[in-house]
């Protein structure tokens, strides 16, 4: 008996450290899968993942076997970090997966692009090793990890559990490696705010400002989403470009196409368009079945008044099983396709189909929208009320223009050749962002703090039925996102970014100079 006792004594000693460190390595895996998901490129063969006891090396890319290896130390010192565990992890494997990506810089066969490289090979190759960490970084953002809090403790914890000196003679110093990593992640910062901003731009309706922003993130990091987005904002400005005497539609872009243009256009239809159709086909080269940018797709064919390639790849879509959703999608895009051809009537029935068919706002907004179209009818845009409740975070009115030092980066206008200003102004859990360009200023504040409030009570927390009933004469315009969509008041000047169940996560005003 007492041999039996100690038996299940040892195994409770052993086994614990054992399934924690199994669970952790699971983690290690679920982690990359989200990072390839994130990144969404499903046309190449992704390098695999393997973990081995080595003690020597934290992790590496192998291109000659399209491995990435990462160290069980590594994953041991991770799990120290506690909470920030997992963000570590989606750090140092987005750093890998950059690496794979760089195929062109690392030719020599066998070569092991690797995060803890020796000094010579660091010095040869610290432009991709600075890359690596920004892309990893940004990545993993998207991915919803938070990985630039945790990357100086992580750097630091690597050093010590790999038993390297400050000062090491052939590793990079850690001060250097730390110094590097938060230059990094003050661009990450600035990139993420960039981006974010853009998608807050396109449910205003400043579609050339959100192109121009995601264009300038797309110069340091590329991934599916950003491709779409940058196709997205490109077809929305083509239709603000008029072309003759044409009834102007709405289309299932799940964007808001009642604000006026108000940036000068330099180019035409024409060659936003053949923009717009290049980011979007570079997007399905990443993923061939990706609904939604094929829809997209679809909308800027429609523009171009290209028929039979806008009709094949609807039948295509056809045969794929859409969902509801979709299917109105597909409806509202034939609708437009019959009625921009002659067949008023046709497009009308199309129109009607979508409506049966979805109960989803903003495609019921869609198809009233183009129903009145036909019949020649348009409803005036709402226009800011002198009695608009005012908007103030952290005491700040837009209102009044405020001398702050801000964070200055040009962008280029992809609608001309001149260059605008975007302007970042940090505040706790507020950003204060203001894009001046030759036409045209406006400033936006958004926030995450849940002591701020509107004149109406509305914050973080709100629901969309307190929204709605806060504004009960004005229509709030929709905007579909991944993790739910924007709702915005023009007349009010605000604008709320909502979860998929209808409440609030942040919320913001903006004014135009």
């Amino acid at each position: 008996m007492l041999k039996y006792i100690y038996i299940l004594f040892l195994y409770l000693v052993f086994a614990n450290p054992l399934i924690a460190r199994t669970e952790n390595n699971q983690q290690v895996y679920q982690v990359y899968e989200q990072l390839k998901a994130a990144i969404g490129d499903k046309s190449r063969e992704w390098p695999t993942l393997k973990i081995q006891v080595d003690g020597r090396q934290v992790l590496a890319y192998y291109r000659s076997k399209n491995l990435i290896v990462i160290d069980q130390k590594t994953i041991d010192i991770c799990h120290t970090l506690g909470a920030r565990e997992t963000d570590a992890l989606a750090f140092l494997l987005g750093h890998e997966l950059t690496h794979f990506y760089q195929h062109l810089h690392w030719q020599k066969a066998g070569f092991a692009g690797g995060f803890l490289a020796d000094r010579h090979a660091f010095e040869e190759h610290k432009g991709e090793e600075k890359e690596a960490d920004l892309y990893g970084a940004f990545i993993a953002h998207v991915a919803n990890y938070q990985p630039t809090k945790v990357v100086p403790d992580l750097i630091e914890a690597i050093y010590k559990g790999y038993n390297l000196n400050a000062q090491i003679k052939n590793y990079p110093s850690l001060s250097e490696r730390k110094t590097i990593a938060k230059d990094v992640c003050k661009k990450v910062d600035e990139l993420i705010h960039i981006f974010e901003s853009a998608n807050y731009f396109m449910a205003m309706g400043e579609y050339a400002s959100a192109a121009s922003s995601y264009a300038h993130v797309l110069q340091f990091v590329k991934y599916k989403e950003l491709y779409n987005n940058l196709g997205t904002a490109l077809i929305a400005k083509a239709i603000q470009i008029p072309v003759g005497k044409e009834i102007i539609f709405q289309y299932p872009l799940e964007i808001d196409q009642e604000i006026p243009l108000r940036d000068g256009v330099e180019m035409s239809r024409k060659t936003v368009l053949a923009q717009a159709i290049l980011h979007l086909q570079t997007a399905l080269q990443m993923d061939a079945k990706a609904y939604n940018t094929q829809l997209n797709l679809v909308s800027a064919y429609l523009l171009a008044k290209d028929y039979p390639k806008a009709n094949d790849l609807i039948k295509q879509l056809e045969m794929l099983t859409p969902t509801a959703k979709e299917k109105a999608r597909i409806y509202l895009l034939k609708g437009i396709a019959t009625a921009q051809q002659g067949n008023k009537k046709e497009g009308k029935l199309y129109f009607e189909q979508a409506l049966q068919l979805s109960q989803e706002e903003n495609i019921r907004l869609i198809a009233n929208f183009n129903l009145n179209a036909i019949k020649g009818l348009f409803k005036k845009r709402e226009r800011a009320s002198p009695t608009s409740p005012a908007a103030q975070i952290q005491g700040i009115d837009l209102t009044y223009q405020n001398d702050f030092p801000y964070k200055e980066i040009y962008l280029q206008d992809v609608f001309s050749p001149t260059s605008k200003v975007i302007e970042l102004h940090y505040l706790p859990q507020t950003l204060l962002c203001q894009i001046q360009s030759e036409e045209e200023s406006f400033a936006l504040l958004r926030t995450t703090a849940t002591k701020e409030r509107t004149a109406n009570n509305l914050g973080i927390g709100s629901t969309v039925q307190q929204i709605r009933a806060a504004f009960p004469k004005s229509k709030g315009k929709v905007l579909a996102n991944s993790q739910g969509y924007f709702l915005t008041y023009p007349s009010h000047k605000l604008i709320f970014r909502m979860t998929a169940n209808g409440r609030v996560v942040e919320w913001g005003t903006f004014e135009y100079y």
